[in-house]
């Protein structure tokens, strides 16, 4: 009989453990796990390719990078009540993430560069970054693109609703294909700096 799917490994095979009593502790370190999951793909990559792996790491890379978004409005959030500006509560924001913000990656760049605005920080993010964001929004806009093959859309015209293949990256005038190895490092820039971003309001303005 199987045994409970969260068993420990048996005595002497330690290292087939995970400790997971502190991965959860805020979403900067669930997006590290999602983003070093990528990372191990990527750099097996040219050794292993698979191409039905370019979704899967699209999509860690992603949802690495929203969680990472998150963590940075949360700490942001803190600052600005620390300094005296008015700031919503945990509870508060929550709200804000699950009601308003969702997956969407442009409505949480663009929500931390207003805080880190109000807060006074000078050019809160790297252009480049926020490029990198633009696009992988534009791209995937509510987080589904790279989790199905179809998304269920309304027609406008009509209303009746209708199964639309998801798009796929690549340009097909290009062939099709991605550089993995060249959008892994992309990806990695970009979470890295919204993680250097929140360090520093962190080490800044919280005691």
């Amino acid at each position: 009989m199987m045994g409970s799917l969260f068993e420990p490994a048996a005595p002497g095979q330690w290292r087939r453990n995970a400790v997971a009593d502190h991965y959860h502790e805020n979403l900067g370190v669930v997006s590290a796990g999602y983003q070093r999951a990528a990372e191990m793909l990527v750099e097996a990559w040219e050794a292993e390719r698979f191409d039905p792996l370019l979704l899967p790491i699209v999509l860690l890379y992603r949802h690495g990078l929203e969680l990472q978004l998150k963590h940075a409005i949360t700490v942001t959030e803190r600052a600005l009540r620390e300094v005296g500006q008015p700031g919503r509560t945990p509870t508060e924001l929550d709200a804000w993430f699950k009601r308003k913000a969702g997956h969407r990656l442009k409505a949480l760049r663009d929500e931390l560069s207003r805080q880190l605005r109000d807060l006074g920080v000078q050019q809160p993010l790297d252009t480049d970054v926020s490029d990198a964001i633009d696009e992988l929004a534009d791209f995937d806009p509510w987080g589904e693109t790279f989790r199905y093959t179809t998304t269920l859309e309304k027609d406008k015209a009509t209303g009746a609703t209708q199964s639309v293949r998801n798009p796929r990256p690549g340009d097909p005038a290009k062939g099709a294909v991605v550089d993995v190895v060249a959008l892994g490092a992309k990806l990695d820039t970009a979470i890295n700096h919204i993680g250097d971003v929140w360090s520093h309001v962190e080490a800044t303005y919280l005691p």
